[in-house]
């Protein structure tokens, strides 16, 4: 299994959606929110598209987007497949104003042996 994780951060987009790309352990992780600007006790929307190496999507993974606050407050969205391969989506509720520490963790099976 390998595990990438890192800081999700947004930057505006043209399309009205907050988005980032990097890559990490081999994979390149891109991801957006809808609203571009959260508001407290307000749904977001996050999807993540992560490919391997070659480019090609990655399917199977576990992705997750744990968050919380420098006074202890938490949150958490189980992302899901979408049905369009290498493409997750859930949503998360940011339940107070203020800045908010999102990170993307994601378990990817590792390929079978040979």
């Amino acid at each position: 299994m390998v595990v990438a994780s890192g800081l999700v951060g947004a930057t505006a987009s043209p399309a009205g959606a907050a988005s980032v790309k990097e890559g990490r352990d081999g994979l390149e992780i891109q991801g957006s929110t809808r609203p571009d600007q959260p508001r407290e006790g307000k749904w977001v929307t996050y999807a993540v598209h992560i490919q391997d190496a070659s480019g090609a999507p990655l399917a199977g993974a576990m992705v997750r987007l744990p968050g919380g606050m420098a006074d202890g407050m938490a949150a958490r969205a189980d992302l899901r497949p979408t049905g369009v391969a290498g493409i997750y989506s859930g949503r998360l509720l940011l339940t107070m104003r203020g800045r908010w520490d999102i990170r993307l963790t994601s378990a990817i099976p590792a390929a079978p042996a040979r």
